[in-house]
């Protein structure tokens, strides 16, 4: 049976034995659910029992029914469900029964089975190229009511056009002792005289052909045992994802009513008829993996050895030391061994409709019911459902009251013009309400509908809502209240300074105030929610707390009466910035700026006076010595200039006397000089010391 336009057709075909006798003919090629029977009818056998959909594009079909004896059942699948149905086929043979190993038909490429042919085509292969292919084989050509001509294809080729002429291919036969050409547009007909290669054309086409159809592969599925037993066949295949759409009723002195809907799509080519139908809220991973087609390594392709003349070797240089070879581990010789799978009815749990192994803690009256399976939460309808292939439906799962919070929800994605894309300065908040999920359920998000006092009122949406979870929604135009915000910052300020252990450390703080004007011109209190932008690095200061906080906002709440236009919010935000440096790093500048400008205590200002005294001497004596130096050095260039004068005079000479009288005079005032050098370093040496014994001592704070 040919089952159209349908990825997901399910054909089960199975041989049973010791059946009644009452089963006829007319159950043959007969669907239901999903099963089809070549022999028997075997709805009864194995119908489709339960349904489960995920939210990750994928869902669990699960067949029972029972079987007598040892059993095969074939069940077909389209060709892109094998791989998922591999991954995921379930079944169970109870009451003692024994599962063996499935069989099924693996694929072959088309690339495979056209390999063997004489003829290459796989590609949109033209009659020039088949010709071409077929170079020697003898044909038949028909021009128009001519006799046919015959002869051997000598070759095709492409004649070079002209200037008014494009290119044409032509055919040359060796035909009678004589080559013939023939232009290829001019043949009416041409067919291969030897019947063989003629057939094998077909075969070629009749492959082409069949490989565009959507094929189905069967599983053999084999249970052993005895006596009457009750078999499970499970598996995963692709399903779109289900869907919930929810609506909610505002009443004056009632409260909200919450209404959930489930979509549920079957698009299979199977009705689904009174399935127990489960619907999963979570986001199992699920992904395609190809296992049901064959793959093959690459393997090198090498050339049979071909024996050449001897040449003379070339040997490599070679070295004394040589490296010891690694022993290579030996094989393992353990061996894993697959037993066939069973399962006793004792030892499996229960499951379909009615089983044991499904306790709810909560109900969603009267529609269905839901609890926590694993870490998903799953939603059972109450009631068989029953969508016929290729339909769907809308599907109740809760109705009942939920507690919500009226509110008029500001900030960055809470301000109908910024949704809309304009200004998000001095806008209308937006009317919301803050569910609280008292259903005992999670309920998985998507759009809902609001209606107030018996009219639409707007839509919203939100994402999953855990049992216990709240969630803000916001659904229209607060137009009789307004935020119009102000944002400031203040200079820099450092908050605390401290030493320790020779490392100066400071707390650098940047303050940022925002202010919100809450503005409302309706007759009745109104409770406005100003959503505040989270910054990295920055913590609140005022207010010390905010009534909730999101990943990226804190949200405020303030009730405002009505005709009240002066209220004001006000934020306040700090970003500290923590440094540290070795207090000897720290110049005079530096520590004058401190002790101006910060408020400190006075050990520690008195500590870093001490430290800048310290630093200021050492200063002055290092300038000192400086200058000291500069004098010394200007006495060596006098001396080397008067030492070089003196080579050219006579040691008699009067200058000469004169240049040695000075020379012994700055001898003189080197050795005082050198004096200064030498007290001044000590005495550099001795404030170091005693600026680096007391910065060793210190542990002071701000």
């Amino acid at each position: 049976m040919r089952i159209k336009n349908s990825l997901y057709a399910l054909l089960l075909l199975g041989v049973l034995t010791g059946l009644p006798a009452d089963v006829t003919a007319e159950g043959i090629a007969e669907e239901q659910n999903g099963i089809i029977s070549r022999r028997l009818q075997l709805n009864e056998v194995l119908p489709l029992e339960k349904v489960v959909l995920f939210t990750s594009g994928v869902g669990y079909f699960e067949h029972r029914g029972y079987i007598e004896g040892d059993t095969s059942l074939e069940v077909a699948f389209g060709i892109e469900e094998m791989s998922d149905i591999l991954k995921s086929l379930v079944l169970q043979d109870f009451d003692g029964g024994t599962v063996q190993a499935v069989k099924y038909q693996p694929p072959e490429s088309l690339r495979r089975k056209l390999r063997d042919f004489s003829f290459d085509l796989d590609e949109n292969t033209s009659l020039y190229e088949v010709l071409k292919q077929a170079r020697g084989e003898q044909v038949e050509v028909q021009f128009g009511d001519s006799p046919p001509i015959t002869g051997r294809i000598l070759g095709v080729e492409t004649t070079a056009g002209g200037d008014t002429e494009s290119p044409k291919k032509q055919i040359s036969l060796y035909s009678e002792g004589n080559i013939k050409r023939f232009f290829l547009g001019e043949i009416d007909n041409i067919r291969f005289s030897d019947p063989v290669l003629q057939k094998e054309l077909q075969e070629i086409l009749t492959v082409l052909a069949g490989a565009r159809r959507t094929e189905q592969r069967s599983f053999t599925l084999n249970f052993t045992g005895e006596g009457r037993r009750e078999v499970m066949v499970g598996y995963i295949r692709e399903m779109p994802s289900w869907k919930t759409t929810y609506r909610l009723v505002l009443g004056e002195n009632e409260p909200p009513l919450l209404q959930g809907w489930a979509i549920a799509e079957n698009t299979t080519n199977c009705n689904w008829n009174e399935v127990e139908l489960k619907l999963v809220a979570g986001r199992p991973i699920s992904f395609r993996m190809d296992l049901y087609s064959p793959m093959f390594v690459a393997r090198p392709k090498l050339m049979p050895p071909v024996h050449k003349s001897a040449q003379p070797p070339l040997y490599e240089e070679g070295y004394s030391d040589s490296l010891a070879k690694k022993e290579a581990p030996e094989p393992s010789s353990s061996r894993l061994l697959a037993a066939p799978y069973t399962m006793n009815r004792s030892e499996a749990p229960e499951s379909g409709r009615g089983g044991g192994d499904e306790s709810y803690s909560s109900g969603i009256a009267p529609a269905a019911s839901g609890a926590e399976q694993g870490s998903f939460f799953a939603y059972t309808i109450d009631n068989p459902v029953s969508i016929a292939k290729r339909s769907s439906a809308l599907v109740p799962l809760v109705q009942q009251s939920v507690e919500a919070e009226a509110l008029s929800v500001f900030g960055t994605q809470g301000t109908a013009s910024a949704l809309a894309g304009g200004s998000r300065e001095a806008q209308r908040p937006l009317k919301s309400l803050h569910i609280d999920n008292t259903t005992g359920l999670h309920l998985m998000g998507g759009p809902i509908t609001l209606f107030e006092q018996g009219m639409y009122a707007g839509d919203a949406r939100f994402d999953d809502i855990v049992p216990k979870g709240k969630r803000l929604i916001s659904y229209a135009e607060d137009l009789e209240t307004q935020v119009v915000k102000e944002q400031g910052s203040l200079p820099e300020q450092v908050v605390n300074l401290s030493i320790k252990n020779g490392v100066f450390s400071y707390i650098r703080t940047q303050r940022r105030t925002t202010s919100y004007r809450l503005i409302n011109r309706s007759d009745e209190t109104r409770t406005i929610m100003v959503q505040h932008p989270k910054r990295d690095g920055w913590n609140l200061v005022k207010p010390e707390d905010a009534e909730e906080e999101s990943s990226h906002f804190y949200r405020f709440s303030r009730d405002t009466e009505a005709g009240e236009e002066n209220k004001v919010l006000e934020v306040v935000e700090e970003y500290p910035q923590q440094r540290s440096t070795r207090i000897s790093n720290l110049d005079s500048g530096e520590i004058s700026f401190y002790l101006q400008n910060i408020t400190m205590t006075e050990k520690l200002r008195s500590a870093l006076s001490r430290i800048q005294s310290l630093q200021q001497q050492i200063n002055q004596l290092t300038q000192q010595k400086s200058a000291v130096q500069s004098r010394i050095d200007a006495i060596f260039n006098t001396q080397k200039r008067i030492r070089s004068n003196m080579e050219q005079l006579e040691r008699d000479s009067r200058l000469y006397r004169q240049y040695v009288a000075r020379l012994t005079e700055q001898e003189e005032d080197l050795e005082k000089l050198n004096n200064q050098i030498s007290s001044v370093s000590d005495e550099i040496s001795s404030t170091q010391k005693e600026l680096s014994e007391f910065i060793s001592t210190l542990d002071v704070e701000a």
